[in-house]
């Protein structure tokens, strides 16, 4: 009986010491979330470097990701959109004057405000577009 136990306790002793301590989930697949934010951050600090903002959609798919200079007389946008699944940029674009936002679950809201306006213009009433990030393509307004 004693040896029984002995024997137990030696197989359970070397099934435990051939097995590594962090071997349950790699960090990547714990906190797939964090990684990827970090991930995209690491890329925005690249291309714009610290000033920059990152933004989800609601479905948690894709990020938001972009830069206002910080010059008083220029205030241009850079952005682009990540897609986590593909770890992927699906669109990049850069606009002098104006806004970037999400816009619904799927839609990018890229409005342009225009620099000097001649009075009666109709042309210049609306500038900008929206980009689906399932489509990837570009929608006029």
């Amino acid at each position: 009986m004693k040896a029984m136990v002995l024997y137990l306790f030696f197989v359970l002793f070397l099934v435990n010491s051939c097995v590594p301590p962090n071997c349950t989930k790699s960090d990547r697949s714990a906190n797939p979330q964090i990684n990827d934010h970090q991930q995209v951050s690491e890329l925005a600090k690249e291309k714009y470097g610290d000033s920059i903002t990152i933004q989800e959609n609601e479905t948690k798919e894709f990020y938001l990701v972009s830069s206002r200079s910080k010059s008083p007389t220029e205030t241009a946008i850079k952005f682009f959109i990540y897609e986590k699944e593909k770890q992927v940029i699906i669109h990049e674009d850069f606009i002098n004057h104006g806004s970037v936002k999400w816009d619904g679950r799927y839609k990018i809201n890229v409005q342009k405000f225009p620099g000097t306006v001649k009075k009666n213009d109709q042309s210049m009433d609306k500038l900008g577009y929206f980009f689906d990030v399932k489509t990837k393509q570009k929608i006029k307004e």
